[in-house]
């Protein structure tokens, strides 16, 4: 059939379907009623959604409703009779049915794809041509990995773990420093700056970027740790919050390349404490436990509350870089020493220690006030002859290797006696026993020492010189003398040069007579009987020529090449009187005729004595500082004064010792300028008057002022051994420029104040003190003045004192009455009971009760009258302000209706009984005046109004009120 034969078969149908209905129409003249609705649900196909829409015969193609496709593919499918809209050619590949992922049918785009039992080949899909299908976007980091390597879930391509797995170098292609790829993790802004270093560098796990490690052997500058090491930067460390504080200072003042392994570790840090953050007696601001590296005291730390550096000082400590070192100052009592001394607290006794039960210090008095163990002498009570017991080489010292070969007990040559009660080997004399002339058995230069080959030689025995006597009996080779025997004028006979000295080459040359041998000079009585050579004197009187016939340079001494030029005589300058009779050429004293500003024509080191290389450097004439006043008329260089033009700090330039006169061994040590402290020399005339600027740390005074470097403490000063800036401090000194103003820590027993207050060691009692025998501390207490620091605030009264108060409290030998004080005619202040003595207890005179039985014969209104009322409550209180009018009283006083014995706040003043003083009503004192309703003066009186009562119906002039009424008792019943 073709297509025209199918249009002729449609139409036909058509033709013959209308025929049929008109037919219908005339045969039936009645209307056919419609069908019900067809139920679809009973075919197994339930229509739904855009089902229900669709005419029957889109489905049911040419009427024919026999298997017809129950499934989307055989309706949605190429070739199908219906002829539904087919699966497109881009479509998934997949052999699920339709409804399998679209699950709405109205609408073929609201799928949902079940990857169940897929684990590959996703890119067969997702391949950027399967229509609908989610495929990797433009924006997708760069692999050519499977989609299941990383996008493990079927269910959603959001949640993916890269597998970085042979990836080591290229990074930044994906994690860049800005987010290129969605979803690949970028450098952070708060990333430290890497100076485009790659990312594995220093990231070198890929499963994560977590431990880094930054390399900064290559990248670190100095100084700039906090650009990064502050906290700005994710993953940095920063300082922890217990970290010492630093004052800003950068992290690598400590954490340096050395200590740190190149940047790669905190620990180590070194820190520097010479900077801003140290300062005296704050140690313990960081060295309390409580900050990251810096360390507490331990628990086996000394007991004690001083500041740490008192004892690690800067010096002892290597500017505080380590604990060790640290000098204590002991002022424990003797004997106490093994409190701590025990091996766990501080040292203890070394295992090789001599054995001893005796306290430390019993031998250890002389290590420097407790600073060394060296230098300790003990005291040998053990009994002769077991010496060796200890000095055996380990617990301590043993015989040397050179000692005398001998058995005998230590103590046998080493005595007491000569080894200062055994503190010292040396001194110890060996008890030669052997008999004499038998020196040489021992004394052979193996056992003993020989005759040195300088010796005289003799065959003699040694004992023949080295007697008994002149060798403190054989202790010493010194002292032997040789017994000269020969007669008179031939001890060139011996002294010729071999068998004993003979005379030098420059002797003076001599002929006979009158000199006829060596004695004629070397007598008998000067040179000790022949035993030297020295203080022989040539006698010049027989001499009658002129000095220079010997002193020609060959028979005696002459003038030397740098004499003055002259041809005068010697004795000219040389008398007899500065030469000692001619036997000296020192103190010849040259006559200066030569005009001022010519010295250096002679003093040019050739003529005369010049400037010595190490003289100030100046260009000035001699005499410009070496004047004829100053250098006794030219006889003496010394005494010459230098004017000092040189500017400032250059001091040192000439005063170093050699120049001119530097510090001396005993100055303060210092590397300052000259002139920093020595400003006030009167133009560098003097030494003295410097003014020393102390940069040294506490404690550390005694090191130039002990009396030699620096003044030291004077006789009459206070008994302490406390380090000076402990009284005298930087505040109390002027910055250490003065010893006055010390405030003096007291630490003594009570009872000893006067000991040093008697007004010399310390201030003593004022001229208008109270006079008194008892000891200070009996009223200044340490409470009550500050532990010691005032004298201010002492109070002691004691019972016997009753009654004599004002005997002190006049206001002169003590505090007197205060201005506004109520009248005391002489009383004392205790009368009565007001300032009250307690048994001698401190008392004040705060708090005093009025006794006003000592006042009975004294009217109320003497004190009472508003006059004295600067005491408040404690004062005498005028009337209040709404008393009753007194005039009604006349001028009697107050107790004319207080009439209660006592009188305080509490009682006696609010009990009172009016005396009306005779008062009869009527002006000018009204009864209503008081007694009116409405009236607010204080008292017990009754108020009343009746009878429109006023002045001019007062109550007593009305005619009804007594006393000139006729009804009710005067003044007390109405």
């Amino acid at each position: 059939m073709n297509v025209n034969d199918c249009a002729f078969g449609k139409l036909s149908a058509a033709v013959l379907a209308c025929l049929m209905f008109c037919f219908a129409a005339i045969v039936y003249a009645k209307p056919v009623p419609s069908a019900p609705p067809f139920d679809h649900s009973k075919t197994r196909f339930q229509l739904r959604d855009i089902h229900t829409t669709l005419k029957c015969e889109q489905c049911h193609v040419d009427g024919i409703f026999k298997n017809t496709p129950l499934d989307c593919a055989g309706c949605h499918s190429t070739g199908s009779r219906v002829g539904a809209k087919p699966k497109p050619v881009n479509h998934v590949r997949t052999n699920n049915a339709c409804d399998t992922c679209h699950t709405s049918p109205t609408s073929f785009l609201v799928k949902s794809y079940n990857h169940a039992g897929i684990s590959g080949d996703c890119a067969s899909c997702h391949n950027g041509q399967s229509i609908g299908v989610v495929s990797k976007s433009a924006r997708h980091f760069p692999t050519s990995l499977p989609c299941e390597s990383c996008h493990t879930n079927t269910s959603t391509f959001t949640s993916w773990r890269m597998n970085h797995s042979g990836i080591s170098s290229g990074c930044k292609l994906c994690h860049g420093d800005s987010q290129i790829y969605p979803g690949v993790v970028s450098k952070p802004v708060t990333h430290i700056a890497t100076n485009g270093a790659a990312c594995e560098t220093c990231h070198s796990s890929t499963t994560t970027f977590g431990g880094a490690t930054f390399d900064h052997s290559s990248t670190t500058v100095a100084n700039v740790c906090n650009t990064c090491h502050l906290g700005q930067f994710a993953g940095v460390t920063t300082q922890s919050a217990v970290h010492i504080p630093t004052g800003g200072a950068q992290c690598d003042t400590c954490h340096s390349t050395s200590n740190t392994a190149s940047f790669n570790t905190f620990l180590g840090g070194n820190y520097d404490h010479v900077g801003p953050p140290t300062a005296p007696g704050r140690c313990s601001s960081c060295h309390s436990g409580s900050l990251l590296g810096a360390r507490g005291k331990p628990a086996t730390h000394l007991a004690t509350t001083q500041q740490c550096d008192a004892c690690h000082t800067q010096t002892n400590t290597s500017n505080y870089t380590t604990f060790l070192g640290a000098t204590y100052t002991h002022t424990t009592p003797p004997g106490t020493c093994a409190t701590c001394h025990n091996g766990t607290t501080a040292l203890g006794k070394s295992s090789t220690h001599v054995a001893t039960t005796a306290a430390c210090d019993v031998c250890h008095t002389n290590t420097a006030n407790y600073t060394t163990f060296a230098g300790a002498r003990y005291v040998h009570p053990t009994p002769p002859g077991v010496c060796a017991t200890c000095h055996n080489g380990t617990t301590a010292l043993g015989k040397s290797s050179n000692h005398l070969p001998t058995t005998a007990a230590c103590d046998t040559c080493h005595t007491q006696t000569n080894t200062q009660n055994y503190t010292t080997f040396f001194g110890a004399s060996f008890p030669h026993t052997a008999p004499i002339a038998a020196c040489s058995t021992c004394h052979n230069g193996t056992l003993a020492l020989g005759k040195p080959a300088s010796h005289i030689l003799t065959s003699a025995e040694c004992d023949k010189c080295h007697t008994a006597t002149n060798t403190g009996n054989y202790a010493t080779f010194l002292g032997a003398v040789f017994i000269h025997t020969t007669p008179i004028g031939i001890c060139a006979n011996c002294h010729n040069g071999t068998t004993a000295t003979g005379k030098p080459v420059f002797h003076i040359a001599y002929s006979n007579p009158p000199y006829t041998g060596c004695d004629s000079c070397h007598t008998a009585a000067n040179t000790n009987n022949y035993t030297t050579f020295f203080g022989a004197t040539f006698t010049h009187q027989a001499i009658s020529q002129a000095c220079s016939v010997c002193h020609d340079g060959t028979t005696a001494k002459g003038k030397s090449a740098t004499h003055v030029p002259t041809t005068a005589a010697c004795d000219t300058c040389h008398t007899q009187v500065n030469t000692a009779n001619y036997t000296t050429f020192l103190g010849a004293s040259y006559t200066h005729n030569t005009p001022p500003g010519i010295c250096a024509s002679c003093h040019n080191n050739t003529t005369a004595l010049g400037k010595p290389a190490t003289h100030v450097p100046t260009s000035a004439a001699c005499d410009s500082c070496h004047t004829q006043a100053n250098t006794s008329n030219y006889t003496t260089f010394k005494g010459g004064s230098y004017t000092h033009a040189s500017p400032p700090g250059v001091c040192s330039t000439c005063h170093n010792g050699t120049t001119a006169i530097g510090k001396s061994a005993t100055h303060v040590a210092t590397s300052a300028a000259c002139d920093t402290c020595h400003t006030n020399t009167a133009n560098y005339t003097t030494f003295l008057g410097a003014s020393y600027t102390h940069t040294t740390p506490p404690a550390t005074c005694t090191n130039c002022h002990n009396g030699a470097t620096a003044l030291g403490k004077p006789a009459i000063h206070v008994t302490t051994t406390a380090a000076c800036d402990v009284c005298h401090t930087q505040a109390n000194t002027g910055n250490y420029t003065s010893f006055l103003g010390a405030t003096f820590t007291h630490s003594t027993p009570p009872g000893v104040c006067s000991t040093c207050h008697n007004g010399t060691i310390a201030l003593g009692k004022s001229g208008s003190h109270i006079a008194t025998t008892a000891e200070c501390d009996n009223c200044h207490t340490q409470q009550n003045t500050a532990n010691y620091t005032t004298f201010l605030g002492a109070v002691t009264h004691t019972a016997s004192m009753a009654g004599q108060c004002h005997t002190c409290h006049n206001g002169s030998a003590a505090k007197g009455v205060s201005a506004g004080h109520i009248p005391v005619a002489g009383l004392s202040c205790d009368a009565g009971g007001c300032h009250k003595i307690y048994g001698g207890a401190v008392t004040t005179f705060g708090g005093a009760i009025m006794s006003h039985a000592v006042v009975t014969a004294t009217r109320c209104d003497v004190c009472h009258n508003g006059s004295y009322t600067a005491q408040g409550n404690l004062g005498a209180l005028g009337k209040i302000t709404n008393h009753i009018p007194t005039a009604i009283t006349g001028t009697l006083d107050c107790t004319t209706c207080h009439t209660a014995p006592v009188y305080t706040s509490a009682t006696g003043w609010s009990s009172e009984r009016m005396n009306h003083n005779g008062a009869q009503g009527g002006g000018p004192v009204y009864c209503v005046t008081c007694h009116l309703k409405g009236v607010t003066y204080v008292g017990s009186m009754e108020k009343k109004s009746h009878e429109g009562a006023s002045t001019s119906k007062d109550c007593s002039s009305s005619g009804c009120h007594r006393p000139k009424g006729s009804r009710g008792t005067a003044y007390s019943k109405w």
